[in-house]
């Protein structure tokens, strides 16, 4: 790199200030912010608070780097990543208050090793945390993060993101808890200020012999709602039992601080395999979710099939039939969401899907399927066609603040965001709560990206887009959800 170190410190500087400075409002709600590189995690910690954003910064002041390409011995390369750009390099740590589009930089070089971002309550009020392989640090109170970063714990199978995947995280933790392949960890808050282990607790795994070693995997673990008592729940599986049986595991937290396993054996129709599985609360139990296929021969052309268990103990080990089994003309290959929410108001749980519909796709529909109390379900479905299939969609807990469910989906260069029906035979209400439009006809190629909502206080929730150009800086979309 050309210069002087004070020329590109100073530069250094001038780049900070134009992250600051590209936050920029569109009308009256849409806020567009430039987040200066490639966006790492996101936490919404508060309703209506501020968000906290860890960032990946452009590399180096000579961007012209990034175009050269290497000659040796004939044999063409692409040079290394500028330094700054790699996946582990220094991270930047931004502060986004309210709906004001004002940018703060409360850190400029956190380490590599970051890679998600929480909000955890270790006994003196709410903490910034970062997580990364392997380690877990806080970054300060929420009122002034930033500061050193403290150990709270290392462990070298730790992951926060092995239980919430998305880069977007939402709330206030008070306690850790990772998954990794034989293993559920949970820590607390320990009478020091910082974590200690809660509970080690041995999961299902399975061990597979290939050429380049052993492959160990376990079954998926999903967190489910804590008890009234406030103790935490897990699922994990399901786990296939032969061709036509599967497992699920409930750990729950005992009233002596103890564990409980319970065994939870379902019964498939016909011998198949699992494609996609959700184990989510219902409205007396937790509930088994699973996406399909036959297991008996391969046919490309074969519709999803979809089934729905309640969860509960089975010492006979034959396995609960499901509540409610489907066949529906979506192709094995389309990724399809299924949700569980009251979405009527009449205070029981329905099942919520949203699918591409026929070979391509082209359709995505959008059923309900309305809960009769019990762990059944009506077997006819209310139904919503939305023509010109969403590129991605994502069904959302609360979009009108007051806890109706609603599905967000993303088309080219527009957001909407759709109500559950609470009457007729539609699954969606006619008209979206949302549709804006994103990013400009002339600009460059985009990717947008749905992260998901974040609450605000007495208000429906923003949808946070994330816009990652072919060139150049993404950039953070918050689009504000109307009151209705």
């Amino acid at each position: 790199m050309s210069g002087s170190p004070r020329r590109a410190a100073a530069l250094a500087l001038a780049a900070l200030a134009a992250v600051a400075a590209d936050a920029q409002t569109r009308g009256a709600e849409r806020v567009e912010i430039g987040l200066g590189g490639a966006l790492v995690a996101v936490a919404a910690p508060e309703p209506g608070g501020p968000l906290f954003v860890l960032v990946r910064p452009a590399g180096g002041v000579d961007d012209a780097r990034r175009q050269v390409t290497l000659s040796t011995g004939g044999m063409e390369v692409e040079p290394m990543a500028p330094a700054g750009e790699g996946p582990d390099a220094p991270r930047r740590l931004l502060r986004i208050r309210g709906d004001e589009p004002r940018v703060e930089v409360l850190a400029e070089s956190l380490g590599g090793w970051t890679k998600a971002l929480a909000a955890l309550d270790l006994g003196g009020g709410p903490e910034l945390v970062a997580a990364g392989l392997g380690r877990l640090a806080t970054l300060g109170p929420l009122a002034r993060p930033g500061g050193n970063e403290r150990t709270l714990l290392e462990h070298p199978g730790f992951d926060l993101r092995s239980l919430h995947p998305s880069p977007l995280s939402v709330g206030v933790e008070r306690g850790v808890a990772a998954a990794e392949v034989g293993a559920l960890r949970l820590w607390r808050p320990a009478a020091a200020g910082g974590l200690e282990l809660a509970a080690d607790l041995g999961l299902p795994f399975t061990v597979e012999r290939r050429a380049a070693g052993l492959r160990l995997a376990g079954p998926p673990v999903f967190e489910l709602a804590r008890d009234a008592a406030g103790r935490r729940r897990f699922a994990v599986g399901p786990e296939a039992r032969g061709a036509a049986r599967l497992r699920v595991l409930l750990v729950e937290e005992g009233a002596n601080g103890g564990w409980t396993t319970t065994e939870c054996w379902t019964a498939l129709p016909a011998p198949e395999s699992v494609e996609a599985s959700w184990i989510v609360d219902g409205d007396d139990g937790p509930l088994l979710v699973v996406r399909s296929q036959g297991a008996l021969e391969i046919n490309a052309f074969e519709s999803q099939l979809w089934r729905l268990y309640r969860l509960g103990p089975d010492r006979t080990r034959a396995g609960r039939p499901p509540a409610l089994a489907l066949a529906v003309d979506s192709k094995r290959w389309h990724d399809s969401e299924a949700h569980v929410a009251d979405a009527d108001g009449d205070g029981r749980a329905d099942l919520l899907l949203a699918r591409p519909e026929g070979l391509t796709g082209s359709d995505l529909v959008v059923e309900r399927y309305a809960g009769l109390g019990g762990g059944r379900f009506d077997r006819r479905s209310r139904r919503t066609d939305l023509d010109d299939a969403p590129r991605s969609f994502r069904w959302l807990d609360d979009v009108d603040g007051r806890g109706r469910p609603g599905l967000a989906t993303l088309r080219g260069r527009e957001v909407a965001v759709w109500r559950t029906a609470r009457e007729g035979s539609r699954a969606l209400e006619r008209e979206p709560l949302l549709r804006e439009p994103i990013g400009a006809d002339g600009e460059p190629e985009v990717r947008f990206e749905l992260l998901g909502a974040a609450p605000r206080a007495g208000a429906p929730p923003e949808i946070l887009v994330l816009a990652v150009p072919e060139k150049g800086e993404s950039r953070l979309l918050r689009l504000p959800l109307p009151a209705r």
